[in-house]
């Protein structure tokens, strides 16, 4: 039998919520919507409460409904990773966890996330960027952060971010 792998668990600054306050477009991530069926999908973070609490609305509009859908969520940081908790209709809440790799909070933000599944490691990345459309070469940059972090960086594809609302 084989044995189960853990994932990884990098070495990152401690985020600062207030800072990292604003909104949030998705440059790529990886390929869990691998028809690419949803554009303009955007994170806009609140400064934490006295808690530490965030409020997270994340928004995209999905190429199949012809419409926006948009969820609320808590997030906060735990043991330097952030614990997001997304109510979901029909489902309940949903726990994401997830760490940001780097982030100059200006420009850019780069996710990685992982949970074992089926004893191996399933690796989740998103880029993260202030503006719609950015002339920086974005994924050479999350691959140099995932490089110092000696994970491997997920295949990602581009979010389309023209024509949005």
């Amino acid at each position: 039998m084989a044995e189960a792998v853990d994932c990884q668990k990098p070495q990152v600054e401690l985020l600062d919520l207030d800072r990292y306050a604003g909104t949030w477009y998705t440059y790529e991530r990886s390929c869990s919507d691998c028809m690419n069926l949803t554009k303009c999908s955007r994170a806009s973070w609140s400064k934490p409460d006295q808690n530490g609490n965030s409020t997270v609305i994340i928004s995209e509009f999905s190429e199949i409904s012809f419409s926006l859908s948009e969820v609320t969520s808590k997030a906060y940081i735990e043991d330097n990773k952030i614990i997001n908790k997304i109510y979901v209709p029909a489902v309940g809440t949903v726990q994401l966890e997830f760490w940001i790799l780097a982030t100059d909070y200006d420009t850019y933000s780069i996710v990685y996330s992982c949970k074992v599944d089926r004893d191996k490691p399933v690796i989740e990345g998103v880029i993260y960027t202030r503006t719609r459309q950015i002339d920086l070469n974005m994924t050479a940059i999350a691959q140099n952060v995932y490089n110092f972090q000696k994970i491997e960086m997920p295949a990602m594809i581009k979010v389309e971010q023209e024509n949005c609302f």
